[in-house]
């Protein structure tokens, strides 16, 4: 464990996943535990006899592994609207579909997941949430970002922000989960103008981070955004992708081999946001040529002219 500041610790063991707890008065914060069973049993032991039971469990967003700590924590928990939908879209087959196939990762303690039953929300939210815990109070604030429910936790009198995988260090942006890659810019353009943050904690990778380090990010995405947009212009284009990847890598990634987890998110990356600009061009074009129809279909109606 890691206190960056007074009552406020971060812990990186349970690599790729950055944890934390805010301990106030009035009970301890915990964000977020890890999927694996072994390693969530740990975590929270070493919370309860350091500080006592959690008195809330924050989820940073409603990915599945995130959903599945909270089953394993079983602490009353706070999670966006967002986030309690996609809990709530799972019936008894598909959840124990997705607890299998996060199961592989940890195969001699699948038994354990595919026992678990779907973790209760405790307080589900739509809008800012104070939590008058501590004096200012803490911050609970949804927001768009990296996936379905993100919700970022703010401790005002430290000036630290627990941003869940809205913020990436050392590490491309993941997009499977994301439900809009433009309100996700726009969520980090608005944290990067905000003086009340001092330090911001990502969900995995490197941490905390100066709130200034949130331009290479902005960055990246930016880029990342441009390269999808000339990609989109052709209907497959496997080699451009593939040197697009190489060439967002060497800028940077220099240190990554390719072939690298790097490598290949950049490139999974690129493969979503091209096909959503391919889609959203043929969406386009599809809207303007029922437009020109439907204005020859008006002036022939003007004119009289049978329709062609």
């Amino acid at each position: 464990m890691q206190e960056i500041a007074p009552n406020i610790i971060i812990e990186k063991r349970f690599a790729p996943y950055n944890l934390g707890v805010v301990v106030t008065e009035h009970g301890v914060i915990a964000i977020d535990v890890p999927p694996q069973p072994s390693q969530a049993q740990l975590w929270l032991e070493e919370i309860r006899n350091s500080w006592g039971q959690p008195r809330f469990l924050m989820l940073s967003d409603g990915q599945p592994e995130r959903l599945i700590g909270a089953a394993l924590a079983s602490i009353p928990t706070i999670m966006t609207r967002a986030a309690a939908q996609s809990l709530a879209a799972f019936d008894e087959k598909t959840w124990l579909e997705m607890l299998h196939t996060i199961g592989q990762n940890y195969p001699e303690e699948l038994e354990v997941l595919t026992n678990l039953r779907p973790p209760r929300p405790t307080l589900i939210i739509s809008q800012t949430l104070h939590l008058h815990y501590t004096t200012p109070p803490l911050t609970f604030e949804p927001l768009s970002g990296n996936s379905p429910g993100s919700l970022m936790l703010t401790v005002p009198e430290h000036k630290v922000l627990f941003a869940g995988d809205t913020v990436v260090a050392d590490q491309p942006p993941d997009l499977r989960y994301t439900p809009d890659f433009n309100d996700w810019l726009k969520t980090l353009a608005a944290l990067a103008k905000r003086k009340d943050i001092r330090w911001i904690v990502p969900g995995r990778g490197s941490g905390p981070l100066p709130r200034g380090d949130l331009e290479s990010q902005q960055e990246l995405m930016h880029e990342l955004e441009h390269a999808a947009r000339r990609l989109a212009r052709k209907a497959d284009d496997s080699e451009g992708i593939t040197q697009a990847t190489t060439d967002l890598q060497q800028v940077f990634y220099p240190h990554a081999a390719r072939g690298s987890a790097i490598h290949k998110t950049l490139r999974q990356a690129l493969e979503i946001l091209a096909s959503q600009k391919r889609a959203e061009r043929l969406e386009a074009a599809e809207q303007k040529a029922a437009q020109r129809a439907a204005a020859v279909s008006a002036e022939n109606a003007v004119t009289g002219e049978p329709e062609r």
